[in-house]
């Protein structure tokens, strides 16, 4: 009796996720489940191992790779499916933008929805009928109303008005070819409940969650960490090359506190690095970004808030406009002058002596020549409708 009152709420949460992975086990025919090496499913592993060991996984571990994951958390994860000696299977969104299955309204776009269809393929082409994940219900409005076995149509789709009742714990996991259940053996615990559970059972998690300085770059008001997606899509011309969009990746990169350079990736072995080595300042939300003819001179045109409403503390009336001299794998600030609000595009003239930069609020294109050091503003240019492509006919 004294051992029964003994138990905390971690120990029913952890009894309550183990009985729901040995029904999995038991009534599903091939199983699979999400680990992706962050939080939740660092719990989910260890639940794994209490439910099976010391026997074998009864299912893979399975990861859809956004391709926007920290560098970090994509080790953890490869070493500790090392370490347990448990099959992983990674299957990637980027794989999905190839085959032409998810398509992407823009480079830089968030790829947390596009991951369901890479996930339906996944399933589709192992045959799972049940998939084992970290969701609960605290999550948010829509996870409150899904039972801990939810079931998913032939489709892939969740209808909350065809869930099967869970009276008394009883699950039923049966499916027709095609259909499958998602299983959520944490779906009971809080955030609070899993940051506890980490805690008691001494569990590792990625580097990424402890607080340490990291290369950051601020992009709408917000600071991103660099990572292999943090890209631009732009064309340069610099040490005698040109590089288009296709062949180039810049990688916003950072060395001291909101301060920019630049990695350009050319290709397989193939890449040169920008830095900044005096006065490093760049204002918030860089958008355009151009070599001039020579390779000389940069120029950057940043947003600097101008598109964030007035009553943000990151707010500014106008973008800014700011020249870099290249000298090697350096920059230098040169000049800097003042732009219209949500700023796109930047051309030089042939000689590299003028700069025309589009600005949509405004719906004009601003005219400034580069003269002694000086960046002089000259009359601006209406075009009745707001510019976003501006290019010229030599590189």
């Amino acid at each position: 009796m004294n051992a029964r009152l003994s138990r905390d709420h971690l120990d029913w949460l952890e009894s309550e996720a183990i009985y729901i992975l040995r029904e999995v086990a038991g009534q599903c025919q091939n199983p699979v489940l999400f680990f992706s090496g962050g939080k939740d499913s660092i719990c989910l592993l260890r639940l794994a191992e209490k439910a099976f060991r010391p026997g074998r996984f009864p299912f893979p571990l399975l990861h859809i790779d956004t391709g926007h994951n920290y560098d970090e958390v994509i080790a953890f994860r490869d070493r500790r499916a090392a370490e347990l000696g448990e099959r992983l299977v990674v299957r990637s969104v980027e794989d999905s933008i190839k085959r032409g299955s998810v398509r992407l309204s823009k480079i830089n776009e968030s790829r947390n929805a596009a991951q369901s269809v890479t996930l339906l393929e996944a399933i589709a082409e192992f045959q799972f009928d049940a998939a084992i994940g970290g969701a609960r219900r605290d999550e948010e409005k829509a996870r409150a109303k899904e039972r801990v076995f939810s079931f998913r149509d032939e489709f892939g789709q969740w209808d909350p008005r065809n869930q099967r009742p869970e009276l008394w714990s009883l699950y039923n996991a049966r499916v027709h070819p095609g259909e499958h259940v998602r299983v959520f053996p944490i779906s009971n615990w809080t955030e609070l409940d899993v940051w506890q559970y980490i805690s008691r059972e001494r569990l590792e998690v990625p580097s990424i969650y402890f607080a340490h300085r990291r290369a950051v770059v601020r992009r709408r008001g917000l600071l991103v960490p660099v990572t292999d997606s943090v890209r631009l899509s732009m064309q340069i011309q610099a040490n005698g090359h040109l590089y288009n969009g296709s062949q180039l990746s810049p990688l916003a990169k950072v060395g001291a506190p909101l301060t920019l350079g630049l990695q350009f990736r050319t290709g397989p072995g193939g890449t040169f690095d920008i830095g900044f080595q005096e006065d490093p300042s760049v204002a918030g939300s860089p958008e355009g970004l151009k070599f001039s003819p020579d390779g000389k001179v940069l120029a950057v045109g940043a947003q600097d808030g101008s598109t964030k409403t007035p009553d943000s503390p990151f707010y500014h009336q106008q973008g800014k406009l700011v020249l870099f001299a290249v000298k090697g794998k350096h920059l230098r600030k040169l000049a800097e002058a003042p732009i219209g609000r949500w700023s796109q595009g930047i051309a030089f003239s042939k000689d590299g002596r003028t700069l025309l930069v589009q600005n949509m609020v405004e719906r004009t294109i601003a005219v400034f020549r580069w003269e002694n050091g000086k960046l002089r503003p000259g009359a601006p240019l209406a075009t009745g409708a707001g510019p976003a492509a501006i290019r010229t006919a030599w590189p």
